[in-house]
């Protein structure tokens, strides 16, 4: 993780590429245990900006073990580690 780190995107948001690669880390682990994992993705409306700036509030309001990350040039997404459909909708939704 600390490599994927270094190669944020301003305020903490991954690149498509090193965040597929989180993703199926986690996957990884989950399906060696009994923990579970959510993802929540958001697609903004066109236009950089918009995209640029729901990454920056969303990377602001994660958990330290969560990933904010593009899961390609039109959505962004967030990796929530040991969280159940239920805790995904509550972070969603606020």
């Amino acid at each position: 993780m600390s490599k994927l780190l270094g190669r944020h995107e301003s305020l903490g948001v991954l690149p498509a590429q090193d965040f597929q690669a989180a993703l199926l880390r986690e996957q990884s682990r989950t399906d060696r245990g009994s923990d579970c994992f959510s993802l929540s993705v958001f697609r903004p409306m066109a236009g950089s900006r918009a995209s640029d700036e729901l990454g920056h509030y969303l990377a602001r309001r994660v958990r330290t073990t969560d990933v904010v990350g593009r899961m390609n040039c039109h959505a962004l997404a967030v990796l929530l580690p040991v969280t159940g459909g239920e805790g995904a909708w509550v972070f969603a939704e606020n």
